[in-house]
Formats: structure tokens, C-alpha cells, sequence
């Protein structure tokens, strides 16, 4: 973590927020909007000339400041640095201030969806999470075999239940199958979803399975998923406190 610790202070220190009004700017410099690109560790988070979307509103990518010393200092929005550390962003009218982050206030670092409040016995087609979509099982082609396996016939037997995750790109595929066989004697509970960079998840629905039953999930990867948010998680707990026993399989297909 240390690069993003690296990165978040550098961002701070250099970055715009604009909470700062234009006039104190231009009162003590010249401030002007900026016609160039931002890359961030290698990413292109906005090509020379275009305008950053927050929201789906066109902001200036952005902005020059020169000082009265003739120094330039280049500012970018305080949303294209909660999109790389992939928090929350919002503003704080107790504080007056641009707050990045969970707070007390009530910026969520979980995002719920209805399925995180209950519990279905099939998955919700349809339900989308970051870039993965849930999808019906039936639709993806396993003839050529997976393109990569990240869980293969995992089996465990825990209190406390199972977990796991990769980042997924489209390289070699975009579907994924998740395959969950309960061997024990108690209904367990499949969640799947996305997790934040940082901390958080954003899920898809809580599925039940019951004892002897196997659940086979799939999901479609956007094609433009980045480096950033696309941690699929995937996990396996018991209902109630008791012993579960299930075999896990996770792979990629074209």
C-alpha cells in the first residue's frame, strides 16, 4: 500500500480541490484551465484535450496555477483522485470541506444494494457490481475449457466460511463461473461482487444454498474494466453458526 500512500499525499499536497474557489486563486496568481493529459502510475486517466467525467458532467481534467513568483502548479479535481484510490468523495457543509474517505458523516464506504438486505434462493440476472455483471449460467461456451482457473474444486470445511478474489481483466475471456456444491448438512450463503481498492464491497445477490444442492453463478466482465475496479470477490458463510462443508470452483471463460 505503500505507492498509494505515496501517491494520496502527492495528491493532496498538489492537487486541486475545489472547494478553493477560482478568485482566492487568481487574487494571489494567474490560474488558467489546462489543455493536457493526466497519467497516474502508468494509467491514462484522461488523454490531452478532453474534459474528466465526474458524474457523467464534463470537468476541466486540469488547471494551471502560476504564483506571483512565476512557479506553475498542476491541479487535478479532487474526484480524479478518489477515482484512482477508488473512496468515496463528497463535500461537508459541517466542515466546509472536500472530505475523501469514510467519515462519521455518513459517506458510505460500503455501497448496499437490496440484494446485501436479503436472501434469494437463485441469482438476480441482470444485477451489476463495478464491471461484472451477474448472467445466466447457460450462456457461456465451456467447450474450449476455462481460459483460467482460480479456484478448482476447492473443498472447505470452516466455522466461519470461505473467501476469495482475483482482479479480472478480459484477457482470455470475460465470463466467469462460479461453482459452489454444499456437502454438509446446513444451508450456507453465496455472496459475489465487487471489492474497493482500499476497503469496502459493493455486492450482487446473497444466494441460498441448501444442503446436498450446487449453485453454478456467472458473470460478464465490461470490456472496459480497468486496473482499478476490478477485484471480484466471491464467498461462502454459514446461515447460522454452524460447520460448513463445500466445494468451490471460480474460472474464466471466453
Amino acid at each position: 500500500m505503500k505507492h498509494l500512500n505515496a501517491f494520496f499525499s502527492g495528491a493532496l499536497a498538489m492537487a486541486l480541490v475545489f472547494a478553493l474557489t477560482g478568485g482566492a486563486l487568481a487574487a494571489a496568481g494567474k490560474l488558467e484551465i489546462g489543455t493536457g493529459g493526466v497519467v497516474v502510475m502508468d494509467r491514462v486517466m484522461l488523454a490531452p484535450g478532453q474534459e474528466y467525467k465526474a458524474e457523467a458532467e464534463g470537468i476541466p481534467g486540469y488547471v494551471v496555477y502560476q504564483g506571483p513568483s512565476g512557479k506553475s502548479y498542476n491541479y487535478v479535481p479532487v474526484e480524479m483522485v478518489a477515482d484512482y484510490l477508488d473512496i468515496p468523495s463528497g463535500w461537508s457543509e459541517t466542515r466546509n470541506s472536500v472530505v475523501l474517505g469514510p467519515t462519521s458523516e455518513g459517506l458510505r464506504y460500503q455501497v448496499l444494494t437490496d440484494a446485501d438486505k436479503s436472501i434469494t434462493d437463485a441469482p438476480v440476472l441482470g444485477m451489476k457490481a463495478g464491471p461484472f455483471t451477474e448472467i445466466d449460467p447457460r450462456t457461456v461456451d465451456t467447450s474450449a475449457g476455462p481460459a483460467w482457473i482460480f479456484e478448482d474444486e476447492t473443498v472447505v470445511e470452516s466455522w466461519t466460511g470461505f473467501g476469495t478474489g482475483r482482479r479480472m481483466s478480459t484477457i482470455g475471456g470475460r465470463r466467469l463461473l462460479l461453482t459452489v456444491t454444499n456437502n454438509g448438512d446446513v444451508p450456507v450463503i453465496c455472496e459475489a461482487g465487487r471489492a474497493y481498492m482500499i476497503n469496502g464491497y459493493e455486492g450482487l445477490s446473497r444466494v441460498k444454498i441448501q444442503p446436498g444442492q450446487t449453485l453454478i453463478r456467472a458473470f460478464e466482465i465490461d470490456e472496459d474494466a480497468d486496473r482499478i475496479h476490478n477485484e471480484f470477490v466471491a464467498g461462502v458463510t454459514p446461515e447460522t453458526t454452524q460447520r460448513i462443508n463445500v466445494t468451490v470452483s471460480l474460472a474464466r471463460y471466453q
